[in-house]
This record gives structure tokens, C-alpha cells and sequence, in this order.
């Protein structure tokens, strides 16, 4: 008698044995990573995008483990994909709306939403009760130009902002413009920056690994075990050079010095850094046009370099003598005023707070030994809780004083 208690039967009901065993150990794991957040583990709250590579989910609730901070900072992102409170489409009467736009610090996942520079900032403007000013957050970790020019485009717009605050930070958004320079070719690039359009390049959407992306993303999005296994691959390859990609190590002009985008602060800039140095401002040029053209306001913020700290400033002079402090505070500046709009520069201002209140002003913890700051990408961390209450005070008075004279006029 063979039935399901032969030979079949037994196999058969190995198999179910073992697939049951696979798939509590599976579940249990995944509770594990759940609760505990074992190696940074968490439920994904981001998607790709076709659009500006990917983005957060809207309505979503996140828990972040930024290694700089002391402890993870969780909340949630609003009804269109940010980390904010939620918005109206339509502006509030009475109301002065300001986009906040730019990378992670802006972003700030750092720290709690209650603690960032544009809660802050927005309490300060609001605390008269003369006028109502809204700030809105439109801030993703790895944005360019290129991606917020898309943003501004496709989304700001419709919320009928009265000003854009664009924020550049040199490290990420000079090296990331351009696929040879960049860590993550997931995204657009530009082509050609006409006086009216940008045309880009959106091939990334084809490649397998974007596709692969978005196959597992409704996975990444359910369960902590699949994100982080997900994540940690996308660690190796972004380690792992590309095929003409200029590394750190191996400037696009130079075997040796300072490399990168701090080598444009020197007599000897990298060429391709400052071919990509000029693309960025392009594209600002294209966003404070297309801005104008709506009658609406743009401020260009350069976020402080890590040279604002003496020590940092002494290091990198010791490696070229050349080596200028505040160099894109200075020539930001320029383009800003040539370009017909605001400029608010923070690393002579960050270097005044310093030097006033021997503050430090971003998070430190688990850098590397040289703090991050030789090399193309590399960066002092970021703010931190009193960086964050600054760059309030800063963005605030300005805010004030642009507001004041639109009102004039």
C-alpha cells in the first residue's frame, strides 16, 4: 500500500515540512527585524520614480537611522510624498508660501520634524502674527539640479509658491550631475540647457537593475527583511566603481592634491569637476528663469563647505597652498547677483558662529578618521540640533527681508 503514507507521501511531506519551517523562520526573522531594527532594518517608505529616479511613499510612517544622530528619528510623510505636514494644493489666503528645495539636508530625516532648520524658521516668521508664512519641505537625499529642476517644474509650481528656496551643496550636487562623477546612475542627467528647456537624459528608466527596482519595490515596501537585504546591495554596487566613473582616488586630471569638487576652491581645478560645476549653474539659471517667468521668487542658499571649520581650512592648505576658504560662498554670489536673484551664503557665516561660540554645527559621529572631508564626496556630516536652530535664524531673517520688500513693490 503505497497511498500518503509510500514513498511519495513522505517526500511530499518533507517538502511541506521544510517549506513550513522556511517560512516560520522567514516570518519570525522579519518580526525580529520589525522590532528590533536589527543592522538599520526597516520597511521601505520610498518607490522608484521614472520621473527623478525614486521618491517617498505618501501617507507613510518611517523610522530612520541616520548613524549620526543618537537615537532614530521616525514620522511620517504627507499626502504628496514628503516629509512634511500636509499641504493644500491652493495656497491659504493671507499666507506667503515658500518652497524649501534641495538634498538631505533639507530632507533632514536627522532629526525629529519638530527640531528641523524649517519648523524652526517658520515658527520665527509666524511669531509677530503680523503675516502668515508657510514653509514647505521639498527636500530628498541625493537631489541635483537636475532633479529639482524637474521638481520645481512638475510639482512646485502647482502649490503656487511666492518663493523657492534652492539649496546647492556642492559635494553631492557637482559630482552627481554627471554619470562619470556620479555614485548612482538610477537617475536623469542633463543634455542640453536651452534659454527656455532642459532636455535630459532619461535613459536609467531602461536599465535592468531600475527595473529590477521596481519589481521588488511593493516587496521593500511590505517587509523589513526584503528592504534591507535590498539596501545592503545597493551599498556594493554604489562602492564599486563603474566603468569610467572618476573616482576619489583618481581625479579626472590630477594624480595627486586636492580632488574633486574642492579642487575648484584651488589654482588647479579638476576639469571635469568644473565642466560639472558649470552645468549646476546652468540648470540654477534655467530654474530662476523659468521661476521669473511665473513671477515667482528664487533665493539661492550655498550650504557651508566643510573648510569652515579652521582645522579643515588648515588640512586642506597643507595639501595645496592655493587652496581658497568660502570659494562658493564668493563665486555663488556672483552668479546669484548676475542672475537677478537672492543669495544667502552659510560657510563665512558658519565660520563666524564658530568662531564666536566654538560651536560645532553638524553631527560627528561615525565619520571617518579624516571627518569625511578630502574627496568628492565627502562632506562634515550633517547639521546637527544647533546647526539645524542657525540655519533657522539665517534662512528666517532673510525670508523676512525678501517678504518685506515684495510688499514694498
Amino acid at each position: 500500500m503505497t497511498g500518503v503514507f509510500g514513498p511519495r507521501g513522505r517526500v511530499l511531506g518533507g517538502l511541506l515540512l521544510s517549506v513550513l519551517i522556511v517560512v516560520t523562520v522567514l516570518g519570525a526573522l522579519e518580526v525580529m527585524l520589525r522590532t528590533t531594527h536589527w543592522l538599520g532594518a526597516r520597511v521601505s517608505w520610498s518607490r522608484p520614480d521614472p520621473s527623478i529616479g525614486w521618491r517617498f511613499l505618501g501617507d507613510t510612517d518611517y523610522w530612520y537611522d541616520s548613524r549620526e544622530n543618537d537615537h532614530p528619528t521616525v514620522g511620517r510623510t504627507n499626502s504628496w510624498g514628503w516629509n512634511d505636514r500636509e499641504w493644500s494644493l491652493r495656497k491659504p489666503p493671507g499666507t506667503v508660501r515658500v518652497a524649501v528645495l534641495g538634498d538631505s539636508y533639507v530632507e533632514a530625516l536627522q532629526v525629529e520634524r519638530t527640531s528641523n532648520f524649517l519648523t524652526i524658521a517658520e515658527n520665527l516668521l509666524n511669531q509677530d502674527g503680523k503675516r502668515r508664512f508657510e514653509l514647505m519641505n521639498f527636500g530628498r537625499s541625493g537631489f541635483t539640479q537636475t532633479e529639482e529642476w524637474l521638481v520645481l517644474k512638475n510639482e512646485i509650481v502647482g502649490f503656487e509658491p511666492d518663493l523657492i528656496a534652492l539649496f546647492y551643496y556642492a559635494p553631492n550636487d557637482i559630482a552627481d550631475v554627471d554619470p562619470r562623477t556620479t555614485t548612482d546612475r538610477l537617475r536623469p542627467f542633463p543634455v542640453t540647457i536651452g534659454a527656455d528647456d532642459v532636455l535630459l537624459d532619461m535613459s536609467f528608466v531602461h536599465q535592468t537593475s531600475f527595473r529590477l527596482k521596481t519589481l521588488l519595490s511593493p516587496l521593500k515596501n511590505h517587509s523589513a527583511l526584503v528592504s534591507l537585504m535590498a539596501e545592503k546591495v545597493a551599498l556594493l554596487q554604489q562602492a564599486r566603481p563603474t566603468r569610467g566613473q572618476v573616482t576619489d582616488s583618481q581625479p579626472a586630471s590630477r594624480g595627486r592634491g586636492i580632488g574633486g569638487y574642492l579642487s575648484l576652491a584651488t589654482d588647479t581645478p579638476d576639469a571635469l569637476y568644473r565642466a560639472n560645476y558649470a552645468v549646476t549653474k546652468a540648470l540654477i539659471a534655467a530654474m530662476i528663469r523659468y521661476s521669473a517667468q511665473r513671477k515667482i521668487a528664487l533665493l539661492l542658499v550655498a550650504i557651508n563647505t566643510p573648510d569652515y571649520l579652521p582645522r579643515v581650512e588648515e588640512r586642506l592648505k597643507g595639501i595645496d597652498s592655493t587652496f581658497r576658504f568660502g570659494f562658493f560662498d564668493e563665486d555663488l554670489a556672483q552668479f546669484a547677483a548676475g542672475s537677478g536673484t537672492q543669495f544667502l551664503g552659510f560657510s563665512t557665516l558658519f565660520r563666524d558662529r564658530y568662531a564666536e561660540r566654538g560651536e560645532e554645527l553638524h553631527f560627528s559621529r561615525n565619520l571617518p578618521a579624516d571627518g569625511g572631508i578630502v574627496g568628492n564626496l565627502g562632506h562634515a556630516g550633517h547639521w546637527n540640533h544647533a546647526g539645524h536652530r542657525y540655519v533657522a535664524e539665517l534662512l528666517s531673517a532673510k525670508v523676512q527681508a525678501i517678504a518685506a520688500r515684495a510688499g514694498q513693490n
